[in-house]
């Protein structure tokens, strides 16, 4: 390939992707950290794209949502919290180290990053359906397992499946499905 073919290939592919994670709603910070697009860029492939009478899709402004305890107030928000990880998981954009604990496997500012990522919360969305995690809330998900902070990995003790925890929490060590069946 030629340079000017290999830059032109490239800047469609960020294009591409803001485009794809305008369409998840996903806020600009995040759309300009995976592609290095502009702020002013990202406004106009919205209002080029998405800013149509009767378009469902909106942009959000604020801070994204940070809490990690959102992920296990209930057994619902819990499975498919886990559901997304593993689907994380068997895509290829988080993996566990020698230490057993969960860590990114690609740079999260990276295009790839960004492009896997809308690929497994796709992916979430068809297991999922309407999906409990936004993208934003997906996105901090991993982020606050890979950080270690207030949740984590661990395993149940009836079924021994791996699933997501909040690490401060005493109870018992059952997985949400283990929970959610003994309730029927």
């Amino acid at each position: 390939m030629t340079p000017t073919l290999t830059r032109y290939t490239r800047e469609q592919s960020r294009r591409d992707l803001a485009i794809r994670m305008i369409g998840h709603e996903v806020r600009t910070y995040l759309i300009r950290r995976c592609t290095g697009l502009s702020e002013d860029r990202i406004r106009k492939l919205y209002n080029v794209y998405f800013r149509q009478d009767g378009c469902p899709v909106t942009r959000h402004r604020g801070k994204t949502p940070r809490q990690p305890e959102y992920f296990t107030r209930n057994l619902t928000a819990q499975l498919e919290a886990t559901t997304f990880i593993r689907v994380c998981l068997a895509a290829g954009i988080i993996r566990f180290n020698e230490q057993d604990r969960i860590t990114l496997a690609l740079p999260a500012s990276s295009a790839e990053y960004g492009q896997k990522f809308c690929d497994a919360y796709e992916a979430y969305m068809v297991l999922h359906n309407p999906p409990g995690l936004s993208f934003e809330r997906a996105w901090n998900l991993i982020d606050a397992l890979c950080r270690g902070h207030v949740v984590g990995m661990t395993n149940c003790r009836r079924c021994e499946v791996s699933f997501l925890r909040d690490t401060l929490d005493a109870n018992d060590v059952v997985c949400p499905a283990c929970c959610l069946g003994s309730l029927q």
